[in-house]
């Protein structure tokens, strides 16, 4: 199901949580830009020498330095992009999956991955893909699922290296949509990554025969972040001008 890109209510087209929280500043993604174009800088050689040459950098210091094998030749834009089409794979895989239908080629592992994991989570699953529409904080977003467990609790799903502290204030701007009188609600981010040995985090799920890794950082209750989501929604409403009086 894609992602409904114009909600209007009351004539006014309503801002989605993803354009809201473009506004918070994320310093993390200069220094990581800084680090990997320094890290590159020093490891730089001729093109048709960068396979031979790579192929001597243990896998420890490139993690070290937050470095992938993959993407190690690649710029920032180049990264991005390929982080946004996994991203938008494993949005699929598992919507399809939850739905019943059968997998793309070249998806199956992805398939596997995620039903071994809700079985052994022992999760269900409620709704996926729901629009949610907060009306009097006027925005809407799109929440991957609200799995049971057994109680209802707002997921998303991420193919990352790290989860990023912002991915928890989507959570409860979806949370606080869907269930805006709650006085608890928890939430989870499952983070799924390639396999590149053994995990070394005690939360760390493993599926080495599929050639993933997946991490559930859990939330116990989303509502004390409402208020940091609704400040963010203040600024972007002072940034584009809503609320100004012009």
């Amino acid at each position: 199901m894609p992602h409904q890109e114009t909600v209007i209510v009351n004539g006014r087209e309503l801002p989605s949580v993803t354009q809201i929280l473009r506004v918070i500043d994320k310093p993390y993604v200069d220094k990581w830009a800084i680090k990997h174009s320094l890290v590159k800088a020093r490891l730089l050689v001729p093109s048709e020498s960068r396979a031979s040459m790579l192929s001597k950098i243990s896998d420890d210091i490139l993690e070290a330095e937050g470095l992938d094998r993959e993407t190690f030749w690649m710029d920032g834009e180049e990264i991005g992009q390929k982080a946004a089409k996994r991203g938008r794979e494993l949005h699929n895989v598992v919507e399809s999956f939850l739905l019943g239908k059968p997998p793309e080629p070249g998806q199956e592992n992805l398939v596997k991955l995620v039903d071994q994991f809700l079985r052994r989570m022992k999760w269900g699953v409620m709704e996926i893909e729901k629009l949610v529409i907060h009306e009097p904080l006027g925005y809407r977003g799109t929440l991957d699922a609200i799995l049971a467990v057994p109680h209802p609790m707002v997921t998303d799903w991420k193919f990352t290296g790290r989860v990023q502290k912002e991915t928890v204030l989507q959570l409860s701007a979806y949370g606080q949509a869907y269930a805006p009188n709650s006085s608890s609600l928890p939430g989870a981010i499952i983070r799924i990554a390639e396999r590149k040995g053994k995990p070394r985090k005690r939360n760390v799920l493993d599926f080495p025969e599929l050639g993933f890794i997946i991490e559930p950082v859990l939330i116990p209750n989303l509502v004390p972040y409402y208020p940091v989501f609704n400040a963010c929604l203040e600024v972007y409403k002072f940034m584009t001008k809503e609320g100004i009086n012009e």
